[in-house]
């Protein structure tokens, strides 16, 4: 449905996710933030961090941007676009290491994934635990509107979703 596209905004590089970023993802997944709001991946290693991109190669309809800053020259966050089977949209994620939180660098990611991507699906869903204020604070930023509440594997969501003009 979508390519696997590098974007780019005057601050940062999308580039698709790669073995080569398996140090980034090990460090990555293993943040506090990962770990409260997305959840313990079991990445401890770096045979473990290209395993786990090994994996997320294999899903269909699953999409993964390393966000590189160019200023630093860093890989500072991921987004991503994953059709999951209990939701009607694709959802669009995003995650940065904590030194890079505040300073509108998932803004600026994700807004251009929204204004690439919304065009070939139609609607794009965001979800989020309910106490993750950053992550609603974002979502609502973007333009995404509440929609509902769901229960998933024994965790309640919120799921929020573009609106169609």
């Amino acid at each position: 449905m979508i390519h696997q596209l590098s974007y780019q905004t005057t601050d940062l590089q999308l580039l698709p996710l790669q073995k080569a970023h398996a140090t980034f993802i090990k460090l990555l997944l293993n943040t506090t933030g990962w770990l409260n709001n997305i959840g313990n991946r079991h990445v401890y290693t770096l045979n473990d961090a290209h395993r786990y991109i090994e994996k997320t190669e294999q899903i269909p309809a699953a999409y993964y941007w390393v966000i590189f800053h160019k200023q630093t020259q860093q890989c500072v966050g991921l987004n991503t676009m994953l059709k999951r089977n209990y939701l009607p949209h694709a959802d669009i994620g995003f995650a940065l290491l904590p030194q890079f939180m505040g300073k509108g660098i998932a803004y600026q990611s994700t807004q251009i994934l929204l204004q690439k991507q919304l065009p070939i699906w139609g609607t794009i869903a965001g979800i989020t635990l309910p106490a993750n204020s950053p992550s609603i604070n974002l979502l609502t930023k973007l333009g995404l509107v509440f929609k509902r509440s769901m229960q998933q594997d024994n965790e309640w969501l919120l799921v929020f979703e573009t609106v169609n003009s």
